[in-house]
């Protein structure tokens, strides 16, 4: 529970967007996720990336990520060159997601923290759980609280002891 109004439940943060013909607008998006995916269109004219904006706003990040997959029902409109600048539009939703107060108070609470994404469906994002993955996300999220630290342990071995032995 973040203690959030139902319109920040809805719109968890603000994001500032700046088109190709020069102007602005500011929108409310529900989470990261469909924030980041949104970012796959804006290679298309502006009036298409508005729309797919007003679209996106209020999915869920596995409804965005799921419509931009292959099969989605976005993915014959996704950028094929998306990959070469998907670390920057990466750090412009955390910029965003976390000018929120709220949530810029719990990422500040982590300093000290080694910060790990653990997913097993990406491992450039995250460990690929099985500690062998880059951990973009984390070392983003400690690169913008303002302390990236190093993990304290054998990131590998450590995985490897846990799947040896599921119950210590």
């Amino acid at each position: 529970e973040l203690g959030l109004s139902p319109q920040q439940e809805r719109h968890l943060f603000t994001a500032t967007i700046n088109f190709r013909d020069g102007s602005q607008g500011k929108y409310g998006f529900r989470c990261a996720e469909a924030y980041y995916q949104v970012w796959k269109f804006s290679h298309h004219g502006d009036a298409f990336f508005k729309q797919k904006i007003a679209e996106y706003q209020n999915l869920s990040g596995q409804e965005a990520w799921q419509r931009v997959q292959a099969g989605g029902s976005d993915f014959k409109f996704v950028d094929p060159n998306f990959k070469n600048r998907s670390e920057e539009v990466m750090r412009r939703v955390l910029e965003a997601k976390f000018s929120n107060p709220t949530l810029r108070t719990l990422l500040d609470a982590t300093k000290g923290f080694y910060l790990n994404e653990r997913t097993d469906r990406d491992a450039f994002w995250g460990d690929g759980s099985d500690g062998r993955g880059q951990n973009k996300l984390g070392t983003m999220l400690m690169e913008l609280r303002g302390d990236v630290i190093a993990p304290d342990y054998p990131r590998l071995d450590a995985y490897r002891a846990r799947k040896a032995n599921p119950h210590q």
